[in-house]
């Protein structure tokens, strides 16, 4: 049985019941991410985890200090010996599923989770993403490396803080923890009301879990004698477990305050065995729940790569028997993989020795690594898949490749001081031989349309400059209220601006995701955090949205443009070319795109601005979703073309359904035409 395992601090030897514990831990994980009714809050398992984590670990390091034997070496050799050779098969594992199964996209975001698993810095590479609950997360393999990441992070610096202490504060150890416990706690009560999808992955915010368990171990809380104390604990310690399990939810603000009941629990559990044995202690040192908590760690790793694998499969949510049956699955392979694998591994007598062991465990942390970059590197591999799958899962690649240079155009623009031109940064588009009169201004979603513009521009005989900064709406005076876009944002609009004043272009063609910015809201399963216009909250957005749009719509009058509106394209809410091939290879019918009836009621704001603001002299307007939307669906396909490279912007075959309205409105503002804009049935935009 190995260190992990036992409790040797002031326990007097094994404790089943800390093994009953685990069982607790992981068996709500599984269910929750098993979809099971009724275990919505089975995510504190994790944090039960980490308590537990604390206190055995702690206990071996400080007895080994006082000892006087303790070796670092010695604590890195067991950590490697319990946590890689099975986190090394799951990642075998999942690295050949994903080769078969996953699209390139979402092989990408594997290929950098690996590295991250392997590295112990997925909680970091899951941060960057979306967040642990959001719909995005059943699509990554090894999403529950993050917790493992968190605990060796904090293992990388604990034992030699523990060391420290007692050489040079020997009596103040359990004082110093306790002040770091309460500044993590504080942290995490922060970074939640701030940011709590990334305080989730944040080492510096779950410390104070694992220091629970350490400040135990230390015995910095004195032993109950009373049997009745014990008793009273250890229930309530399984109380405070189990009612989160079934009450806590997705929505629940975690972990902040809302960790503390699940770590309390834990913490009353394990310091009421230390003065002798509860029934609620004898409850978890019962076979099943022992023998589960012996299998945790297996269970852990292999229960999440399954249920994602079949659900990504499946395309919708499992039946009760599929979901039974994966479960039952977990428990087979765990079962072997703690035996086969764990234990053999652990034992140093008869087994393999330090030195071989940490070249083996490098040499393979390398090659796992390197392959995790590679498939980053490589775009997720789409040549994979049969030549039609291949050209619409490169949607978004290939339309990269069509606006190459125009990409950083935002960037530059918005590092400019005021009053240095902006035109010389632009993209240009349209006929070679025609000075620009056209001015293309928005966000990405301009980025998208700059092919379908290109090709109208130039069957018009015209051409223009395209200034767009991804995650910046055209909307002038508005701050995003976003520590990386607020001061960039701003500032590009106001050099666009500007440079609208200067130039005084014919043309300038306003477009952006209406939506969101209108909202606040991301749409369906897309990641990313809500897009907030006012400090004041999002309840906000619609005015600051008008008013924005307003002034950057009085901005290009004033200097005598004529200007186009391109209202909102529809949202599809999934990555469009990965859910179509999917349901291709797997055998699925093909998703549908947006409902009408959702895309107006989710735009009716920007639909209600825009409209008014075309029926301004000088302001006409496209409107998208007629061309993209049928009278109940909006389209994802023409014929075998896919209409949008990811949730919400159009590939170069969507914005090509563009260029003919493009292209007549274009041409309506020749010269001979004195700036007679076209009838809706000649051009399809409106006055």
């Amino acid at each position: 049985m190995s260190g992990a395992i036992q409790a040797i601090h002031r326990t007097g030897g094994y404790r089943a019941d800390i093994d009953g514990l685990r069982a607790l831990a992981v068996v709500p994980v599984m269910l929750f991410h098993a979809h099971v009714p009724g275990f919505a809050g089975g995510f504190v398992g994790v944090d039960v985890f980490f308590v537990i984590s604390g206190f055995l670990i702690t206990s071996i390091i400080d007895a080994e200090i006082r000892a006087g034997g303790f070796s670092v070496i010695g604590f890195y050799e067991r950590r490697v010996r319990r946590i890689l050779p099975a986190l090394f098969l799951i990642c075998i594992f999942t690295a050949v599923a994903a080769w078969f199964l996953l699209m390139p996209a979402d092989l990408r975001l594997y290929g950098r989770s690996l590295a991250g698993a392997v590295g112990m810095y997925s909680n970091f590479v899951f941060a960057a993403g979306a967040g642990y609950f959001d719909a995005p997360a059943a699509v990554k393999p090894l999403l529950h490396t993050w917790s493992l990441a968190i605990e060796e992070q904090f293992y990388l610096v604990f034992p030699w803080l523990l060391i420290g202490l007692r050489r040079h504060l020997p009596g103040r150890v359990g004082g110093v923890l306790a002040a770091l416990l309460v500044l993590s706690l504080a942290a995490s009560v922060l970074g939640v009301a701030l940011d709590a999808e990334n305080t989730f992955f944040m080492p510096h915010m779950r410390a104070w879990e694992l220091l629970t368990g350490a400040l135990l171990a230390l015995g910095v809380v004195p032993q109950w004698r009373s049997r009745t104390a014990r008793e009273l604990a250890a229930v309530l310690g399984l109380v405070l477990i189990l009612v989160p399990v079934f009450v806590y939810s997705d929505l629940t603000p975690f972990p902040g305050l809302a960790a503390l009941p699940p770590c309390i629990g834990t913490a009353l559990i394990i310091h009421a065995g230390l003065g002798g044995s509860s029934r609620a202690g004898r409850l978890l040192a019962l076979e099943p729940l022992r023998v589960t908590g012996l299998m945790s760690y297996s269970l852990y790793l292999w229960h999440w790569p399954l249920i994602m694998f079949a659900g990504y499969i499946a395309m919708r949510p499992l039946t009760v028997i599929e979901t039974a049956g994966i479960l039952a699955l977990t428990a087979a392979v765990s079962a072997a993989s703690w035996a086969f694998v764990e234990r053999p591994f652990r034992r140093r007598s008869g087994g393999i020795a330090r030195r071989p062991l940490f070249m083996a465990a490098g040499s393979f942390a390398v090659v796992l690594i390197g392959a995790g970059a590679a498939l980053d590197l490589m775009r997720g591999l789409p040549w994979r898949f049969p030549p039609d799958i291949a050209r619409m899962v490169e949607a978004k690649a290939l339309h990269r490749a069509a606006t190459a240079g125009c990409n950083t155009v935002g960037r530059r623009i918005a590092a400019l001081e005021p009053g240095e031109p902006a035109g010389p940064l632009a993209c240009r588009f349209g006929a070679k031989d025609r000075p620009a009169e056209i001015l293309l201004w928005g966000d990405s979603h301009a980025g998208a349309l700059l092919p379908a513009l290109d090709a109208a521009a130039r069957r018009a005989g015209r051409a223009g400059l395209m200034m767009w900064h991804g995650g910046c709406p055209a909307l002038l005076g508005v701050d995003l209220q976003s520590k990386r876009r607020s001061h960039r944002c701003r500032q590009f609009n106001d050099r666009v601006a500007e440079h609208i004043a200067a130039t005084r272009p014919a043309l300038v063609v306003i477009v952006s995701r209406w939506g969101l910015y209108a909202n606040g809201t991301r749409y369906g399963d897309e990641e990313g955090s809500p897009m907030l216009l006012s400090p004041d909250g999002m309840a906000h957005n619609p005015e600051v949205f008008a008013a924005g749009l307003r002034a950057s719509v009085a901005a290009a009058l004033a200097a005598g443009a004529r200007v186009l509106l391109v209202g909102p394209v529809p949202e599809v809410g999934f990555d469009a070319p990965s859910m179509v091939a999917r349901a291709r290879i797997f055998g699925h019918p093909p998703p549908q795109g947006p409902r009408r009836e959702d895309f107006l009621a989710r735009q009716r704001v920007p639909l209600k601005v825009i409209a008014e603001l075309g029926k301004l002299p000088g302001v006409s307007v496209f409107w998208p979703h007629e061309i993209l939307c049928g009278p109940e669906v909006c389209r994802l396909l023409e014929g075998d073309e896919i209409l949008y490279f990811d949730d919400d912007h159009l590939s170069l075959a969507g914005s090509a359904l563009f260029v003919d309205r493009l292209a007549a409105f274009m041409a309506a503002l020749a010269p001979e035409t004195e700036g007679r804009i076209v009838k809706d049935s000649e051009s399809g935009v409106s006055e």
